[in-house]
């Protein structure tokens, strides 16, 4: 349909019945293919929710990876590590390829032996940080991992923004082939740490130790040589430098929540669209390809006002089920006699297979039921046969798919 105006404009060229402009509202809102296919006009859901300002130096961090990068000295990523209260930042050399157990005895090396053991770590859902040994590792020191939710990187917007410093530095000062960063590294380190951040105005250096350090002639200087001052001044810029980051933290929230509208809530067992921007499938042109698939019962949120809320996804889709309400869209299911939804897509995925969604003779199920969607077809050859020879989506791919399905 082409909106609710334009269609009640078509049908009112020829028919009227009390009620009509309601009818088509109803009609369009509930249609099955515009509520998968049509571009949202609308401002993103969810207003910012920051996270509290930390209550010391070093109490939490952010921690994330920079891959896949050229090689050099043996090394192919950056480690990033950023103190959420003093902002300072520590960059290690490390591999694509490392594991989490090996990203904790580094973290240790790097970040624990300077700085002590933090109360919170804060990371994407990278396989360092959603294994096992990770969660174990880090419970039996007491110490909270936070991940964040899936494809939400406003979780640690502090590690995105870090990154992208790191990369401008690497950028303006690598040579051409790009294989002399591992050295540049201890010098931007320096430098970031070094310069004064707009949250804290003051530099991470000075804020984690009361003392900028030297780097020209000249000699640094404490803020006091008694002792009893000195520490006196240290817990002045602590809650200075605590003030600036809450007024910082406001100011970004007023300025974000411009873009964006009130989260919408959802309680368990609601149905919801998930948006398909950052999920592979098979289907050759993504600009064709649904903007939301589903719908997908809602299970739970996952904290309270947190705005993200964990799916009962299929068991073919390896992801993880919590989505932040900004990917998630209320699905409205048809509620007009006689109007018949079309036969859903199969689904392709990027691990090269193709689920269908069946419905079983002699059980009343749910069509809609996630459970329905399977991908071992041997039972039901000639009822798949018979679905690619009349489904237009997929008659142009029936050679490929069988070869796929039968070889």
């Amino acid at each position: 349909h082409f909106g609710v105006n334009k269609t009640h404009e078509l049908i009112k060229r020829d028919y009227w019945w009390p009620r009509l402009l309601r009818d088509v509202e109803e009609f369009v809102k509930t249609c099955s293919i515009c509520q998968r296919t049509k571009v949202a006009r609308q401002k993103p859901a969810g207003k910012l929710n920051p996270l509290p300002v930390p209550s010391s130096r070093w109490t939490s961090v952010t921690m994330d990876f920079i891959v896949e990068l050229p090689e050099c000295q043996g090394y192919d990523a950056i480690m990033v590590v950023v103190d959420r209260f003093t902002k300072m930042a520590h960059f290690t050399a490390c591999t694509t390829s490392i594991t989490s157990e090996q990203t904790a005895l580094l973290f240790i090396d790097r970040v624990v032996r300077y700085h002590g053991i933090p109360e919170q770590i804060i990371s994407d859902r990278g396989v360092q940080f959603s294994s096992q040994f990770w969660s174990h590792f880090w419970k039996a020191l007491k110490l909270t991992p936070v991940l964040s939710t899936s494809y939400h990187p406003e979780t640690d917007g502090q590690s995105e923004r870090t990154n992208s410093v790191l990369n401008q530095y690497i950028r303006a000062f690598c040579d051409y082939h790009q294989d002399n960063w591992y050295i540049l590294l201890a010098t931007g380190e320096f430098a970031y740490n070094n310069t004064k951040h707009s949250s804290i105005q003051c530099t991470p250096f000075f804020a984690n130790t009361g003392l900028n350090p030297r780097f020209t002639e000249a000699a640094s200087k404490s803020i006091s040589d008694n002792p009893n001052e000195l520490a006196e001044q240290l817990q002045d810029a602590e809650s200075f430098a605590r003030s600036q980051l809450q007024f910082a933290r406001e100011e970004i929230k007023k300025y974000a929540d411009r873009h964006r509208t009130a989260a919408t809530k959802y309680k368990p067992g609601d149905q919801v669209l998930l948006s398909s921007e950052n999920i592979k499938t098979t289907r050759p042109k993504v600009k064709w390809s649904d903007k939301r698939l589903g719908p997908y019962t809602v299970i739970k949120e996952v904290y309270p006002n947190s705005d993200s809320y964990k799916l009962k996804l299929p068991d073919g889709m390896k992801i993880c089920p919590v989505f932040h309400t900004s990917l998630l869209t209320p699905y409205y299911a048809n509620s007009f006699n006689g109007r018949k939804d079309p036969p859903p897509q199969p689904r392709g995925h990027k691990h090269k297979y193709t689920e269908y969604l069946v419905k079983w003779q002699g059980y009343d199920l749910d069509p809609k039921n996630n459970e329905d969607w399977i991908t071992d077809t041997d039972h039901c050859k000639d009822a798949l046969k018979d679905y690619l020879r009349h489904s237009k989506s997929t008659q142009d791919n029936t050679r490929k798919q069988k070869k796929t399905l039968y070889h």
